[in-house]
């Protein structure tokens, strides 16, 4: 038998990096660093075997993220056995993937009681259209899905990021970490 691990009360959230892989190159991230190539990603079911074991608050999310979380193949059936099984559940994604998030995983999977946005967006200015990712955050957001953009704090992207400040006040789409 499989003993529970009860989280400690100290913690503010459970990370699960589902997948080190990413659609972006960039020459930043922390996990550009190593070798991940080499690091195996585990499946869907033993991913919900092993946070299933995880006791802790019902305000505490377990957060899907990577590289980019929505490439591991089980994401959306990750976060939704999750939040059928009563936990909180939040992802940071990169924003290449929201076209198709509504076909993978409904607005209810990611919805929570907390001052941020469940779905969070890192916004990369060097490989994204800041009209058409506000486009799909804002349609998204039409939908039911609480979700957000956040700006990366690094220097390369100052200007960018004023762009996007000016662009989110055009399309009524909320970000944050912008403003």
């Amino acid at each position: 038998m499989i003993r529970p691990y009860r989280v400690p009360e100290r913690f503010n959230y459970i990370g699960a990096f589902l997948t080190f892989r990413c659609n972006f190159k960039c020459p930043y991230c922390i996990n550009r660093h190593g070798d991940l190539k080499k690091v195996k990603e585990m499946s869907g079911v033993d991913w919900l075997h092993g946070l299933h074991r995880l006791k802790s608050r019902s305000d505490l999310p377990i957060t899907l993220r990577g590289g980019e979380p929505t490439l591991h193949r089980s994401y959306g059936s990750i976060a939704a056995m999750l939040k059928k099984r009563g936990h909180s559940v939040d992802i940071l994604i990169n924003g290449s993937t929201l076209q198709h998030m509504k076909k993978i995983v409904g607005p209810h999977v990611f919805k929570r009681e907390a001052k941020y946005a469940s779905i969070r967006v890192s916004y990369h200015p060097d490989m994204q259209s800041p009209a058409k990712l506000l486009g799909d955050v804002y349609e998204l957001q039409k939908a039911g899905y609480h979700i957000g953009i956040w700006g990366l704090d690094h220097q390369e992207h100052e200007a960018w990021n004023s762009v996007m400040k000016k662009k989110k006040e055009l399309t009524g789409a909320h970000t944050s970490g912008l403003s």
